[in-house]
Parts: structure tokens; C-alpha cells; sequence
């Protein structure tokens, strides 16, 4: 997505018998143009978000083995902050978060 064209383009146009030389350049006019060293942080998190959910969604719709979806953890990390948790889903064992007296077998 980043890259505006799907990476085996490549090695597509590599197996061609004629290559134009700046056919890299060209490609690179492709990408998609996003200012990631001067983004504010909520800006990062979206944008990993987006890319998350995109894929999942994209693999959704795919034929063969489906490797990811559910929820979705986010995690900054910062000069000033260590590890922090934007978002972060529950992880609930057997009772699902039942009291002992409100289990029912």
C-alpha cells in the first residue's frame, strides 16, 4: 500500500528482456507520501491502526488461511515515555470474568 504497486511488479519487470533505467525512479513517484518523522503522535497511532484494520480487512477477503483479525492492541513509545498503552484489549480466562457465586454449572 505504502508503495503505490505490489512488490512483485518487480520481479515481473525484471524477467522482461528490456528494463528502462529509470524505471526505479519512476516507481518511487508511486509511494505513497507520508511525513512520518514530523507526524504528531496520534497521527502514528492512527495510521497504525489504519494499516492493522486494512489488512485484516484485505485478508478477509482473500482466499486461503486467514492469519489475523480481532481486537487490536496499540502501543506508543516515547523518549519520555516507555511503553504505553493506547488501546489494549481484554483477555478474559474460563469464567469470563464471573464471580466464583455467579458461575453456573
Amino acid at each position: 500500500m505504502l508503495q503505490g504497486y505490489d512488490q512483485r511488479l518487480i520481479d515481473f519487470i525484471k524477467s522482461q528482456e528490456e528494463i528502462s533505467p529509470e524505471l526505479d525512479l519512476l516507481l518511487k513517484q508511486l509511494q505513497m507520501q507520508i511525513p512520518i518523522g514530523a507526524m504528531a503522535l496520534q497521527d502514528c497511532v492512527d495510521l497504525a491502526i489504519f494499516f492493522v484494520k486494512t489488512t485484516i480487512n484485505a485478508q478477509n477477503l482473500t482466499v486461503g488461511v486467514r492469519g489475523c483479525g480481532g481486537a487490536i492492541d496499540v502501543a506508543t513509545i516515547t523518549r519520555r515515555k516507555n511503553l504505553q498503552f493506547v488501546q489494549r484489549k481484554s483477555i478474559i480466562g474460563e469464567d469470563k470474568g464471573l464471580r466464583r457465586d455467579e458461575i453456573h454449572v
